[in-house]
């Protein structure tokens, strides 16, 4: 009589624990998704790649850097110089904003045609980033 017992209070305290290392992924898995409900992003692109002569007729390449906001778009205009032709130009002044994104912890979403904007010599497409809202 008392191994019967004993076996079944094992037996009862086993499926207890089970109950609860089941219960507990249960809750862990609800606040994970709460979290992940309770994310904000915010978003940019770089857009406007181009190159250009100054005064001088140095080359310079330039990168607008978009950050979007709900009053519209915040631009960010950024230079350099370089020593060459305008491809060159277009590739530093993209890199560079690239980089300045990748250090401030924005991701890159992807790439898109920028529809109806045309201006010779400017890269119509858009790189479009996102990071956890600060």
């Amino acid at each position: 009589m008392q191994r019967t017992n004993i076996l079944a209070l094992a037996f009862v305290l086993t499926i207890g624990l089970l109950a609860g290392f089941v219960l507990n992924s249960f809750a862990a898995g609800a606040v994970q998704a709460q979290q992940r409900a309770s994310e904000r992003w915010e978003y940019c692109a770089i857009t406007e790649v181009s190159a250009y002569y100054d005064t001088e007729g140095k080359v310079f390449g330039r990168a607008n850097i978009c950050y979007f906001q709900t009053s519209g778009c915040h631009k960010e205009t950024l230079n350099t110089a370089v020593e060459g032709d305008f491809s060159i130009a277009k590739q530093a002044a993209l890199a560079k904003a690239t980089a300045k994104l990748g250090v401030e912890g924005w991701e890159l979403l992807g790439e898109a045609t920028q529809f109806g904007f045309y201006q010779e010599n400017v890269d119509p497409k858009a790189l479009y980033f996102r990071r956890k809202q600060q």
